[in-house]
């Protein structure tokens, strides 16, 4: 149960965006009425969903792009020589 919390805790910044343009897509479907408690259900269902194809497809891709970028930064020589001088101790 900890694996699928830990998952679950990496895409939930997609959920807290995604929800409410999830939520107006899903009413602009017209889902037939199949009671309150159907309707909820598949409605987070759909955010869910929605919100794990937006973490696959933007939110993981650019964390992985900062990283890449990060790494060139400074593993290149211009951050070496753009520290400051620190003079020997005496």
């Amino acid at each position: 149960p900890w694996k699928l919390l830990s998952s679950a805790g990496a895409w939930s910044y997609s959920l807290y965006l995604i929800h409410g343009p999830a939520a107006q897509i899903f009413d602009k479907l017209h889902f037939p009425n199949v009671g309150n408690i159907l309707n909820w259900c598949v409605l987070f269902g759909f955010i869910l969903a929605l919100s794990y194809l937006f973490y696959i497809c933007v939110e993981r891709p650019s964390h992985q792009l900062a990283r890449k970028i990060l790494l060139m930064k400074n593993s290149s020589p211009e951050v070496i020589s753009k520290q400051p001088y620190q003079s020997p101790a005496v």
